[in-house]
């Protein structure tokens, strides 16, 4: 369990003069050292490496995304002293004292502008250094083009650690890697609403006890969005991402029937051993005696590819008398498969 610390910010004063201003003359070495798990922030502006450098780190995943955030280290230096460009950028690092026989050095530059964007911008987060044993709480996630350094003992590794909605995802300071990921933010697949092709539904034959009927139903509009975390439902089974579907029905036939989708046969997704039904289904009336639906399903996190059947199955409500109406034959199913 790393032990949690409390840092005090510190003025570093030159040391060398007030060492001669003690003893009067001569060559006096510095008596102040910085020792091991100190921790030092700032802000900043432009980059301090470039690509192709060595020190750089964002173009190989040093990235980090949740619901409310987004962070990606640019730059990262170790060593027993701040490096050249590093000390011309931070004065609080070019004036820290020599650090102590078997500690290094650990400062990494948050990238100018992260790699990934966060989905909500209203939330909380949390943020804190692991090094070692010991923990450093951070006031905030630090700031784009900002910096964070901590001693360690030589050899030690630091982590950069998020919490955002009860996940804790980190970044490894020394080469960036992603530790504890949420893995669907990273795996390329998109978010991004893909259409679907819709339906059509031509003289569906409906009878009851009295009367028959054919009813149609078409529409060219429907779409499907993946989604790692949602505000309404926070974060989906493990290993899975959410998959909206949006689509139109023709609920209502005036003065005849409603149609009423039956809303754990009507959808079900396709793939594993046996179909899936959605976990959320929402209904809302728009223009023309229809209505919007709004099915969600927890569907493989890692798949590129997705298949949902439509089967337009459900309770026909007489409005005109006599027993509710069937189907003289049952409708066919229709399939939308999205690649993502």
């Amino acid at each position: 369990m790393p032990r949690s610390r409390q840092t005090i910010p510190r003025t570093l004063a030159p040391l060398a003069a007030a060492a001669l201003a003690a003893a009067g003359c001569g060559d006096i070495a510095p008596t102040e050292t910085t020792g091991t798990y100190e921790l030092f922030t700032g802000t900043g502006g432009s980059a301090w490496c470039d690509r192709g450098d060595e020190a750089r780190l964002q173009e190989d995943g040093a990235d980090l995304v949740g619901p409310h955030f987004a962070v990606s280290f640019l730059c990262h230096y170790a060593g027993t002293e701040a490096p050249e460009q590093v000390a011309a950028a931070v004065e609080e690092l070019a004036d820290l004292p020599q650090v102590i026989d078997g500690a290094e050095l650990l400062v990494n530059q948050i990238a100018l502008a992260p790699t990934y964007e966060p989905v909500a911008e209203d939330g909380e987060v949390t943020a804190w250094i692991e090094a070692g044993e010991e923990r450093f709480d951070l006031d905030a996630l630090p700031l784009a083009g900002g910096y964070v350094a901590v001693t360690v003992p030589t050899g030690t590794d630091a982590v950069l650690w998020v919490e955002d909605e009860g996940r804790s995802q980190g970044l490894d300071f020394r080469t960036g890697a992603q530790v504890e990921p949420v893995t669907a933010y990273y795996n390329g697949l998109s978010r991004d609403a893909v259409d679907l092709d819709g339906y059509a539904y031509e003289e569906v034959q409906i009878l009851n006890n009295r009367k028959s009927y054919e009813l149609t139903c078409s529409s060219g509009w429907g779409q499907a969005t993946r989604s790692v975390w949602s505000e309404e439902r926070g974060w989906p089974s493990d290993g899975t991402v959410y998959l909206e579907i949006e689509f139109n029905w023709c609920d209502a036939y005036e003065g005849v029937v409603d149609w009423r989708l039956d809303q754990e046969a009507a959808l079900s997704l396709q793939g594993g051993d046996d179909p899936v039904a959605p976990i959320s289904w929402e209904e809302s009336s728009i223009e023309n005696d229809r209505i919007l639906v709004t099915a969600v399903f927890e569907a493989p996190a890692d798949a590129e590819e997705l298949t949902v059947e439509f089967t337009p199955v459900g309770n026909l409500e007489t409005l005109n008398g006599g027993e509710d109406y069937a189907f003289a034959d049952g409708p066919e199913s229709t399939e939308w498969t999205m690649s993502f």
